[in-house]
């Protein structure tokens, strides 16, 4: 371990210590449900479940005031290639008639949506909830949602500051495939931003009801767009050995479809979603003093 030194040029100097250790009980298969649509329907579909994640760039946002992210975000999406890309999940708690809006950042290329339970706690570093008044649902022209409401709590505040208060809308379309996708999803603050991404991830679910023809039974719909089969493993990465001059700031970036769950974090998990391979996880460690060095572990699976 080398510790930090101070002589005429006033150099600082650390080494990192990685640990990494894979955990085969966290191991996870998924398999989704199969997919129907309860369009064309003789009533209005009725929503039961709704949890969307999709990707966000620059050009996909509109707003008069420039967006406020967290340094070691805008570091990440502004390096070329980009070394994070951010997302934005949506989910719908029924029982509180509330949709929550989380913004975070992953490594580009990291499944879509994010495994449940893969994020850190320091991961989303933005937090919208919008208590809904309307739920819209429509098989015509397509099948469409659309939530109308009030921004009841905004902490962390958005990019934009705090939005508390403002009218609030989120929309997507459905394609009518037999397995349906999620298209055009909208989220707009009234007076403050406009969010678009073309698709989006994740499970749409509508109450049983009647269809056309009479007769006929309607059943759950499921919309998935997801691979049939995900499987991850986790590994435990510890760069917190290192030492520097003040504090240290940390940033973990990975090769291989694969994921950091914290990537600003001394100690963190990774999340392997690919199969046999070699995966390489990097930590940048950098002083208060401006000096940084790197240090990789290297993970192989047969």
């Amino acid at each position: 371990m080398i510790h930090s030194k101070h002589n005429a040029r006033f150099l600082a100097a650390f080494t990192v210590a990685l640990v990494a250790t894979t955990a085969s009980a966290q191991t996870t298969t998924t398999t989704p449900p199969p997919t129907t649509t309860p369009c064309p329907s003789s009533t209005t579909p009725v929503l039961a479940d709704f949890n969307v994640e999709s990707a966000l760039t620059a050009n996909q946002i509109l707003a008069t005031a420039t967006p406020t992210l967290p340094p070691t975000v805008l570091a990440g999406i502004s390096t070329t290639p980009p070394a994070l890309q951010i997302r934005q999940s949506i989910s719908f708690n029924i029982a509180n008639q509330l949709l929550s809006l989380n913004l975070f950042s992953v490594q580009p290329g990291a499944v879509l949506p994010t495994p449940q339970g893969s994020l850190g706690s320091g991961a989303i570093f933005s937090t919208l909830a919008i208590k809904v008044d309307k739920i819209y649902a429509s098989c015509t022209p397509n099948l469409s949602v659309l939530f109308v409401g009030t921004v009841a709590t905004n902490s962390p505040v958005s990019p934009f500051g705090n939005l508390t208060g403002a009218p609030a809308a989120v929309s997507i379309g459905l394609t009518a495939e037999t397995t349906p996708k999620i298209t055009n999803l909208v989220t707009l603050v009234a007076g403050n931003v406009i969010e678009y991404a073309p698709a989006a991830a994740g499970t749409v679910d509508f109450v049983s009801s009647s269809v056309t023809p009479p007769g006929t039974t309607g059943a759950p719909t499921v919309v998935v767009n997801n691979p049939g089969l995900v499987a991850y493993r986790i590994v435990d990465l510890d760069a917190s050995g290192s030492t520097g001059n003040g504090p240290l700031t940390y940033v973990w970036t990975v090769t291989g479809p694969a994921m950091v769950s914290n990537p600003t974090a001394a100690k963190t998990t990774g999340t392997i979603l690919g199969g046999a391979g070699t995966y390489v996880f990097t930590v940048t460690v950098t002083d208060s003093a401006g000096h940084s060095n790197t240090g990789t572990v290297t993970i192989t699976f047969q």
